[in-house]
């Protein structure tokens, strides 16, 4: 094989690698819909109460790229923490 041959083969094996990440970190990103009443629970919830809620509508930190949707709002960012969730209400809701 030569060199060149190599090299086609190690570009389409990156070019594979890179696809197959990328669809992996789509199939991570969740959209978290929330009411206009689930809201005003949340913001009114404390960190490991919020945990909980996001974790009975299937959603997990460590696990998931989690955006939120209110009526109001769609957010860009990802939420990382129940602080980032009740910072992001906070700012988007109460206005």
């Amino acid at each position: 094989m030569s060199e060149e041959d190599g090299f086609k083969k190690n570009v389409k094996k990156l070019v594979d690698n890179l696809g197959e990440a990328m669809m992996e970190g789509r199939e991570k990103i969740r959209v978290l819909n929330l009411s206009g009443e689930e809201v005003s629970k949340v913001l009114d919830m404390d960190d490991s109460e919020i945990e909980d809620f996001v974790a009975e509508k299937g959603f997990d930190f460590d696990e998931h790229y989690i955006r939120l949707k209110t009526p109001r709002a769609e957010s860009e960012g990802y939420m990382k923490s129940p602080e980032d969730i009740k910072n992001w209400l906070k700012a988007t809701n109460l206005n």
